[in-house]
C-alpha cells in the first residue's frame, strides 16, 4: 500500500498507462514540431494554429491531433481522482493556462495550488504523472551507451526545466564512456544574470568521479546565444578541471525547448 493506493488496483493501473502516455506525448510533441538544423539548433516548424474554443479559450499553436490527446490524457487524469464534470472543466483551465500538456505537469507546484478548482487530489495526481514522466525520460538518456545532442537530451532538459523562471546552470556529470552519473543544479540566478563557482564544479566531479562533463546552461526567455558572463563560466570551469584531467564535452545553452552549442578553444583546451 503506497499513499493509500492498492497496488492491485486499476487506479494505480491507469494512472501508470497515463504516466507512460505522458512521456511518450512530450517526445512525440517535439518530434512532430521539431528538427534538429546542420548546426545542431533544435527550431521549432510547421506549427499551426488551432481554434480550441469547443475546449476553452486561447489559441493552439500545433495540430488537432495532437491538442486533443493532450487535453483528453489531461481529462483521464483528473477523472481519477474527481467527477467527470469538474475533471473537464480543471483540464479546460489547465490547458488555457499552460497550453500543452507537459507545461502542466512540469508547472510550479504553488502555481497550480493557487487556481480556481484545483484540488489536494488533483494536484498529488498532476505530480505523480509528473514525477512519472520525468523518470521515464530520463531512463532514455541514462540508458544510452553514450549521452549525446540528440532528441531525447532535449526532451530530458524540456521536462527538467519546465518550471524554471530564472537563469541556471546545470551539469551533467558523465563517466569515461560519457553515460550520465547525475544531473544537477549547481548555479540559479535571477531573469538576466547568474554567478557560478568553479571551485564547486570542481569538486561535485571528484564526489561523483566524473571523468567528462557537459554544461547546460538555461535561459527563462528564447535567446540562444551565451552571455559573457556564461563564456568566462565555462572557460573557467574548464580550466579548473584540466588539473584532474576532467573534460568539458559541451557547453549548450537551452531556451524553450531549443538547444545550441558553443564552443571557445580555452573551453576545449582547459588552458
Amino acid at each position: 500500500m503506497i499513499n493509500g493506493f492498492n497496488p492491485e488496483s486499476g487506479s494505480v493501473r491507469t494512472l501508470s498507462r497515463l504516466s507512460d502516455q505522458s512521456a511518450h506525448l512530450n517526445s512525440d510533441y517535439h518530434s512532430v514540431h521539431s528538427s534538429i538544423s546542420p548546426s545542431r539548433s533544435l527550431t521549432l516548424s510547421n506549427a499551426q494554429t488551432v481554434d480550441t474554443s469547443r475546449h476553452g479559450n486561447g489559441a493552439w499553436c500545433g495540430s488537432r491531433e495532437i491538442f486533443d490527446r493532450e487535453y483528453n490524457i489531461l481529462e483521464m487524469v483528473l477523472a481519477l481522482v474527481s467527477e467527470r464534470k469538474e475533471a473537464r472543466q480543471l483540464a479546460t483551465l489547465l490547458l488555457s493556462h499552460y497550453h500543452t500538456f507537459a507545461g502542466v505537469i512540469h508547472s510550479q507546484e504553488g502555481e497550480l495550488r493557487n487556481l480556481c478548482g484545483m484540488t489536494a487530489a488533483a494536484l498529488g495526481a498532476l505530480r505523480t504523472v509528473s514525477a512519472a514522466a520525468s523518470h521515464l525520460i530520463r531512463q532514455k538518456v541514462t540508458n544510452q551507451p553514450k549521452i549525446s545532442c540528440d532528441q531525447s537530451l532535449v526532451n530530458y532538459l524540456t521536462s527538467t526545466t519546465q518550471h524554471e523562471r530564472v537563469c541556471l546552470m546545470k551539469v551533467l556529470f558523465l563517466d569515461m564512456e560519457d553515460r550520465l552519473i547525475s544531473d544537477e543544479i549547481l548555479a540559479r540566478g535571477s531573469i538576466d544574470h547568474l554567478t557560478v563557482y568553479p571551485r564547486e564544479v570542481a569538486a561535485r566531479c571528484l564526489e561523483l568521479d566524473a571523468i567528462n562533463i557537459m554544461l547546460v546552461f538555461f535561459h527563462p526567455g528564447s535567446s540562444l546565444s551565451p552571455t559573457p558572463e556564461e563564456l568566462t563560466a565555462a572557460i573557467d570551469i574548464a580550466i579548473a578541471l584540466r588539473v584532474f584531467k576532467i573534460r568539458v564535452r559541451h557547453c549548450i545553452v537551452f531556451a524553450r525547448g531549443m538547444l545550441s552549442l558553443f564552443y571557445h578553444d580555452k573551453i576545449l583546451t582547459g588552458r
